[in-house]
């Protein structure tokens, strides 16, 4: 079975993923979204950043500080309400592609592990 975090990865296969692609994921539980990103930007398969004309700009700050800036952000607003670019991007780093083609591949096969 594919976890939220694994699911978030997969997502960020194809795309940068937003924070309402990461609440969607955890069922609109704030607190899961978090602890996937965190744990995310903690393993280093992820970056997190904003978006520009240039694309995709890594925020400079540790792991810990990001997901706090991410949770302080996503705890001040609806979460039925968030939009596309609203708190946060997230990239995949190749670990975090190297990690959601694993979780694919043993999603195809039926093995959890």
């Amino acid at each position: 079975m594919i976890d939220i975090y694994e699911r978030v990865l997969i997502r960020g296969l194809d795309d940068w993923v937003t924070m309402t692609e990461v609440v969607f994921e955890a069922t609109f539980d704030p607190q899961l979204a978090v602890a996937a990103v965190r744990r995310a930007l903690r393993d280093a398969t992820m970056q997190a950043g904003d978006v520009d004309r240039e694309g995709f700009v890594a925020w400079p700050l540790p792991p810990d500080e990001a997901a706090d800036r991410i949770s302080a952000e996503l705890s001040t607003m609806d979460i039925n309400d968030l939009n596309p670019g609203d708190i946060a991007w997230l990239r995949n780093t190749p670990a975090g592609n190297q990690l959601a083609e694993a979780a694919l591949s043993r999603e195809e096969r039926g093995t959890t592990a």
